[in-house]
């Protein structure tokens, strides 16, 4: 999906702010920007020379995902910039493209004006309660669980700003959790993720977690850069292909989500055990 003219010209405004909130960083504490050293990891962009984008870690589909991406991107590099964008999902899409609108009628000139006057579709971007992969859970019911005795136990992937983990019970129980935080400009912004009452089954290489209502805390600083808040996190339901590696030290579990959603969020998703 494109971006119509307007919405790509906007969206590049929003990330200008954040770059050049960044670049006045780099100036003040004397070092070098977009020089010798990569962007985040998965983005794709050699420092200093450029090149087309990709957004990072297994948030590649979002809003802020595409954000990230874009204020990753050597300025003028348009090609970095179109496969941002193509990176994300039509709903990340539109998301930034309301944030590029609120920032436009705001006339927000750097993070904190974004943060102040367009609360609630910056929130809309970053929050992680649509997230996460799988389908609202209808009602919010979780029935009896029953897992293999070797998925029981914490599984986590970790990265350098974003985390997940899965819990499983040996009565079936199951919870989710899932941080990210991110840099804009002078900002750093954390969603926090939780949803701690569900249930597991497993029947043969399917994996269904059946997850209750939970709960998203955001959070921003410097505090100048928005309101805290708390939003509530949907019931959700989700199905995965699993495979386990009990080989390696520690274990290793393999979560295919199906049907594969790469529009909203991951698809795979490999996990260590605590």
């Amino acid at each position: 999906m494109k971006l119509p003219f307007r919405g790509a010209t906007l969206v590049v405004s929003v990330a200008a702010i954040a770059c050049s909130s960044n670049n006045q960083n780099d100036a003040a504490s004397g070092g070098t920007s977009g020089g010798g050293t990569g962007a985040t990891a998965g983005s794709g962009n050699a420092g200093g020379t450029g090149g087309a984008g990709a957004a990072p870690s297994f948030g590649a589909a979002t809003c802020m995902g595409i954000l990230e991406c874009i204020v990753a991107c050597p300025d003028g590099d348009q090609t970095c910039l179109d496969n941002c964008l193509a990176a994300g999902s039509p709903d990340a899409q539109n998301k930034l493209v309301s944030l590029a609108n609120c920032v436009a009628a705001q006339n927000c000139a750097d993070v904190e004006c974004m943060g102040q006057n367009c609360t609630t579709e910056l929130a809309d971007c970053i929050d992680v309660t649509a997230q996460g992969g799988g389908q609202q859970n209808p009602g919010g019911s979780v029935p009896p669980g029953s897992v293999p005795a070797e998925l029981v136990g914490q599984w986590v992937s970790v990265g350098s700003t974003e985390w997940l983990s899965y819990t499983f019970g040996a009565d079936g129980s199951a919870s989710y959790s899932r941080y990210k935080e991110s840099t804009i400009g002078t900002c750093t912004i954390t969603a926090d993720s939780d949803w701690p009452t569900g249930s597991a089954t497993v029947n043969g290489d399917t994996l269904t977690v059946s997850l209750a209502a939970g709960a998203t805390n955001v959070a921003y600083a410097p505090i100048s850069c928005g309101s805290a808040y708390t939003n509530p996190a949907q019931p959700k339901l989700i199905s995965f292909k699993w495979e386990l590696d009990t080989t390696a030290n520690p274990p290793w579990l393999l979560l295919t989500e199906t049907p594969c959603n790469s529009g909203t969020d991951y698809c795979s998703v490999s996990l260590h055990k605590q």
